[in-house]
């Protein structure tokens, strides 16, 4: 884009993404901002892809707010793997000095908590380890 050799692209990133920083600042860009419509379709197409937002003023010249497909930040495991080891990993993704690191960390990691942790993981067909289910339960996230 920068070069001029294609006007547009689909990057699936955590924002900001330092790529488009440097574009934004240099030679300066547009965020598409999708359809309630079209986030739907995609997302029937994919469930993989879940609706989501970048801010306006994440990227320098781009005031407003652009709504996007996005992925969530996922942990998968193998079936294999122990119950009691899967809820530790799990235990552990939620304790406070992982909260520190998410939110000290990349941007994106603040919107990392316990209320998003299951967004969209219905949608995928993919069952949560045992483990994992015990600890979502037992934390009030899972019925």
């Amino acid at each position: 884009m920068a070069d001029g050799q294609i006007d547009a692209y689909f990057y699936a990133a955590g924002w900001p993404v330092s790529a488009m920083v440097q574009l934004s600042t240099t030679k300066g860009m547009e965020l598409h901002s999708f359809s309630d419509e079209d986030l739907a379709k995609i997302n029937a197409a994919v469930p993989a892809y879940i609706p989501s937002m970048i801010p306006g003023g994440v990227y320098e010249g781009v005031d407003y707010d652009a709504k996007t497909p996005a992925v969530s930040a996922l942990l998968i495991v193998s079936s294999d793997l122990s119950e009691e080891l899967v809820y530790g990993i799990t235990a552990a993704l939620w304790n406070d000095n992982t909260r520190k690191l998410l939110d000290n960390g990349h941007a994106k990691g603040k919107q990392i908590t316990p209320d998003t942790a299951l967004d969209g993981i219905a949608a995928l067909g993919v069952p949560l380890h045992a483990g994992a289910e015990k600890f979502y339960k037992e934390a009030g996230l899972l019925e």
